[in-house]
């Protein structure tokens, strides 16, 4: 027999959340909208556990446990009490007998099934499998990134995360990019896939267009095509032209402003940042405390920039048609990018630093070299692995830009190889690719490589970032 569960709470979002997960989980539950309703549901069938709301409209706390006491008498049932926030009520409140745990809104699911999996004394299950998850939400734009496993259960629980997220968006603009890594093929039904996308229905006046998936895997864009609600969104299959198209929502939503409302204390910035008239208030990688951001809010200042608003068209901070570096703090990597070092003309010049190109495509061999000679840096160029590695023996080079896919091997493994030479410690890598995918990208990264082009390269987007 299921254990039974009283749910006591005045949220209708709040309680179908935590209803549909434990019912997902195994357990049977009801729910009480108020303090009365529920002391009434405890008459007619006694629970093993109540999940209490701490904020009722009519009981208070104190006054709901004496009269669930006066009930049952002796017999002692298990309160969690769900909070919005600590306080000296909270704090007191925990000292009742009965309540054995709190845990504050939103509730975090799988805390909460611990939580009652350990009062109820149910035994954990084995399956290591699971489904990864994560969710960002930055300037009204969420993105999911999803990997693993499609257990039923996780999939509540990521559903209801989203939409946590959602709601505590204050930018009011709903646009939302799912990066789908690899899924386990076993259990992937067409039904189990369809699940992930059932937080949509809590959208119903966004448009299609405002959804985006990026996957490579074939098995999983069939997927997509066949289900009658992802099918309506945007797939993209290459990794950096996905997250291009990212940073071009960005643009499209809200130019280069940030909304000070929206900045989290301490959370480190992935470019400078302006006030409206062009000043720099703060540099890259740096962080906003939080009494510099009520600062700013108490002089009536509610947006900042990532550019000086001034000279958009001339400044490198972020525009349109040029590709970005980063993009997103909790992704390190989201476009195509040179390094700012090789975009400095005077320092380019200055330094004169020798570049090897590597690429078993001759076409794109000879315009990366004629672009980078045309650019005043020393250049020589190798179709192969062996025969680049005879020329990084005699020569030292600054730069090397490489391709992921040689007609002798990868592109990655030879980083790795010139890498160990003495007299390229200190080198930079630059890849270009015409599909890199994730799992390249933290294998890169990894390695230290330090900007990306996409194949076939456009020579002309190229020559912007040197003018």
């Amino acid at each position: 027999m299921s254990k039974f569960i009283l749910i006591v709470e005045k949220s209708d979002y709040a309680a179908l959340k935590v209803a549909e997960y434990l019912r997902t989980a195994g357990y049977e539950t009801s729910r009480a909208k108020s303090g009365q309703l529920g002391i009434g549901s405890i008459r007619s069938r006694l629970p093993d556990l109540i999940l209490l709301s701490h904020d009722l409209a009519d009981l208070d706390t104190h006054i709901f446990m004496e009269r669930l006491r006066n009930m049952v008498g002796k017999r002692k049932i298990p309160v969690i009490l769900i909070t919005k926030k600590n306080g000296n009520k909270v704090e007191t409140a925990r000292n009742i007998d009965e309540i054995v745990d709190t845990i504050q809104k939103p509730v975090a699911l799988d805390r909460l099934l611990l939580c009652i999996s350990q009062i109820l004394q149910i035994p954990a299950t084995n399956d290591n499998r699971h489904l990864t998850s994560e969710v960002y939400i930055r300037d009204g734009i969420i993105i999911i990134e999803i990997r693993g496993y499609l257990t039923q259960l996780e999939l509540v629980a990521f559903k209801y995360r989203i939409l946590d997220i959602a709601l505590a968006d204050k930018t009011l603009t709903k646009r939302f990019y799912i990066i789908i890594y690899d899924l386990e093929k076993d259990g992937l039904s067409q039904e189990s896939f369809g699940q992930i996308f059932s937080f949509v229905a809590f959208f119903k006046k966004t448009p299609p267009d405002n959804f985006k998936v990026l996957t490579a895997n074939e098995h999983i864009t069939a997927l997509i095509k066949q289900d009658p609600v992802a099918s309506r969104f945007e797939i993209v299959e290459n990794y950096i032209e996905g997250l291009n198209k990212l940073k071009a929502l960005y643009l499209k939503e809200g130019g280069e402003e940030i909304r000070v409302g929206f900045l989290q204390p301490d959370s480190v910035l992935f470019k400078d940042v302006y006030d409206a008239e062009g000043n720099k208030i703060k540099e890259r990688g740096k962080s906003f405390t939080q009494l510099e951001l009520n600062a700013l809010k108490n002089r009536g200042v509610k947006s900042l920039y990532y550019t000086r608003r001034a000279r958009v068209d001339t400044d490198r901070q972020i525009v349109a048609d040029e590709d970005l570096d980063v993009v997103l703090d909790a992704i390190h990597l989201t476009g195509v990018m040179m390094p700012d070092q090789l975009m400095d003309y005077e320092s380019k010049k200055r330094l004169k630093m020798n570049i090897l190109i590597v690429n078993s495509d001759r076409d794109e061999l000879e315009n990366l070299s004629s672009f980078f000679s045309s650019q005043g840096f020393p250049v020589k160029k190798s179709p192969t692995i062996a025969e680049s590695l005879r020329i990084a023996t005699s020569i030292v080079f600054d730069f090397i830009v490489v391709d992921l896919e040689l007609e002798d091997g990868r592109g990655l493994d030879l980083v790795r190889t010139i890498q160990k030479l003495n007299t390229l410690k200190s080198c930079s890598f630059i890849v270009t690719g015409k599909a890199v995918q994730v799992e390249t990208v933290k294998e890169a990264m990894a390695l230290g490589v330090h900007g990306f082009l996409k194949s076939p390269v456009d020579i002309g987007k190229l020559n912007k970032l040197f003018q």
